[in-house]
């Protein structure tokens, strides 16, 4: 038996955001009823116009809309339900899209924090703002807008197109014949636009743009700082540009089919009326033509603006389809895989003849970056990895935070592989603080909480202690409880880290691991944050990442690395005996050191 094909799509879509479907249908229905009474108006005009020129109606319902002022009563009435209907309709229908929209962005929040780190770190930001935004959008315009349009539209042109064929099959046959011509002249060019990835490039040149936008943003203080005007901003104003001339482009591409479309859609009567003389002189009885022709004269044109409306929603629908594609190729991702589950015993962190290289871009052979590495961080004890600049020392931090799985070989815990491990078992036996610790915009009380939401205000506050973040926070307005803004505004670098390490305290986990965590800080602020942090080191498996060995000369063992691989270990003053790599490296930082200006 073949494998069941996977629900993909709009349809995949709905059904990640849980909302009941009773509500759409029902305002589909409501606007399939107003639709309907729209023609009422049209034919109130036909039957006054029948009774203005003396000819019978056939119908004894439409008798009666014979009289001027009983015609003007009816099209009054029912254009008065039919916006009553639509207002309905257009009701039941945006609330169902926004609880759908809102359902499908509490599902992407959900999936992408169960995503492994590697797919943030490549994908662009701009991306993810891209899908979340404007794709999810387009999901609202279609439910709300375009799919009751579109069904209300097919069942107007049913009904108009059967009343023209029930009058005249030839006339009704020339109607329809000018609607596909004008119907074709707009859709062979936008068919051979779609053919050539067009849409696709629209989207694609919209995500860059918002790349572009964000990293502007962010570079804001250095073009500033050196007095640069935006234009300096190279990729930013070219990919505005690009995007400029890509538009124009299009537009130029498909204008001329959609004045086309217009005109030839806007002007059925122009096309029926000499069908209607030429069958008027071959008639034997001209007069019998009289109700036809008015039918047609009235009926026709009004056939045009559910067929504009057709246009509009196969736009809307090529730009769905993308838009969804864009949404579910997230939800596709997935998370790390767990296997061979075996619980840990201990908490010391083994590396084992572990290689590993990063995802290559373009499909290219990706380059190694780890080479069979192995040491032992046992618990209790510090172990640094030092090394040149690439040499793979942040990537072993990564390996330890699953933040991708080894190439080769194995990372441990306890003796237990961390691919055996959920995201949940990680995270309670790993804590990290990175050299840039992100800071959410709540207070500082609920960021240090992030690390353990269940915690009490008095634990907060003794991690608060413990990292010295009562330092500083006591300065500020409403102390712990003062609101910081996104990306930790407000607060200074040295004070971000020490939240993060405040974070790693009340976490409380028995595996540590710090990569550069002091780098960037000025003199004072670095030496708050090794304080807290030599407090939060005592008893836990400590693996710590660093350029200054000056920082770390005092640790239990030090692995140095290079191209990838662990070429020294020791304490500082065997690796200083050795004369080797490190030895090198630590003359190298004191002649830095102690340089001045001459």
């Amino acid at each position: 038996m073949g494998k069941k094909k996977e629900k993909g799509g709009l349809a995949y879509l709905l059904g990640l955001s849980g909302q009941p479907s009773a509500g759409l249908a029902l305002g589909v229905v409501l606007a399939v009823l107003a639709a309907l009474l729209e023609v009422v108006p049209y034919l109130a005009v036909f039957c006054a116009l029948m009774g203005i020129a003396g000819a019978p109606l056939g119908v004894g319902a439409l008798r009666g809309m014979a009289d001027l002022p009983a015609a003007a009563a009816v099209a009054a009435a029912s254009a008065l339900t039919s916006l009553a209907l639509g207002f309905l309709s257009s009701i039941l229908c945006h609330t169902y899209a926004f609880r759908v929209i809102c359902g499908i962005r509490k599902a992407l929040a959900r999936h992408l924090a169960k995503l492994p780190v590697s797919y943030c770190r490549h994908t662009s930001s701009g991306k993810v703002v891209q899908v979340f935004q404007t794709d999810v959008d387009q999901l609202e315009g279609f439910l709300a807008h375009q799919l009751p349009d579109l069904v209300s539209t097919v069942a107007l042109l049913i009904f108009l197109v059967a009343g023209m064929v029930a009058f005249d099959w030839r006339l009704a046959l020339v109607a329809v014949a000018v609607l596909a011509v004008g119907f074709m002249g707009q859709f062979v060019p936008m068919i051979k636009l779609l053919k050539e990835g067009a849409l696709k490039k629209n989207f694609d040149a919209l995500e860059r743009i918002s790349s572009a936008a964000t990293e502007y943003v962010h570079g804001m203080p250095s073009i500033k700082m050196f007095g640069q005007t935006p234009r300096s901003f190279a990729g930013f104003q070219t990919d505005i540009e690009a995007y400029r001339d890509f538009s124009t482009s299009m537009s130029r591409r498909v204008g001329t089919g959609v004045v086309f479309f217009r005109a030839v859609v806007l002007s059925v009567a122009t096309f029926v009326a000499p069908v209607l003389v030429a069958m008027a002189l071959t008639a034997p009885d001209s007069a019998e033509l009289l109700p036809t022709a008015l039918f047609f004269l009235v009926f026709a044109p009004a056939a045009s603006a559910p067929v504009c409306k057709l246009r509009s929603f196969s736009e809307g629908m090529n730009v769905l389809g993308e838009s969804s594609a864009r949404v579910e190729a997230i939800f596709r991702e997935r998370s790390l895989p767990v296997f061979g589950i075996r619980a840990p015993h201990g908490t010391e962190v083994t590396f084992d003849h572990v290689g590993f290289a990063y995802p290559a871009k373009g499909g290219g052979e990706p380059a190694p970056v780890l080479d069979d590495v192995s040491f032992t961080a046992p618990a209790g004890q510090i172990t640094a990895i030092v090394g040149p600049s690439g040499s793979g020392k942040s990537t072993v931090a990564s390996l330890i935070c699953r933040f991708y799985d080894a190439g080769a070989g194995a990372v441990r815990i306890g003796g237990a592989d961390l691919r055996g491990m959920s995201e949940g078992e990680l995270s309670e036996l790993v804590s990290f603080v990175f050299q840039e610790s992100h800071v959410f915009s709540m207070s500082v009380r609920d960021n240090i909480r992030l690390a353990r939401p269940d915690a009490t205000d008095a634990e907060v506050r003794e991690a608060a202690r413990l990292a010295r973040v009562d330092g500083f926070a006591d300065a500020l307005p409403q102390g712990l409880d003062t609101p910081v803004g996104a990306g930790g505004v407000g607060l200074s670098g040295g004070e971000r880290q020490r939240v993060a390490i405040a974070r790693a305290f009340l976490k409380d986990a028995p595996v540590l691991v710090l990569d550069e965590a002091t780098s960037a800080l000025d003199p004072i602020n670095e030496r708050e944050v090794q304080r807290a942090l030599s407090a939060l080191l005592a008893g836990r498996a400590v693996i710590m990442v660093a350029h200054s060995l000056a920082s770390v000369r005092g640790v239990d063992e030090i692995c140095v690395m290079d191209g990838g691989r662990v070429v020294e270990r020791g304490a500082h003053e065997e690796l200083m005996a050795a004369g080797g790599l490190y030895a090198r490296l630590w003359n190298l930082q004191q002649q830095a050191a102690d340089w001045r200006i001459a």
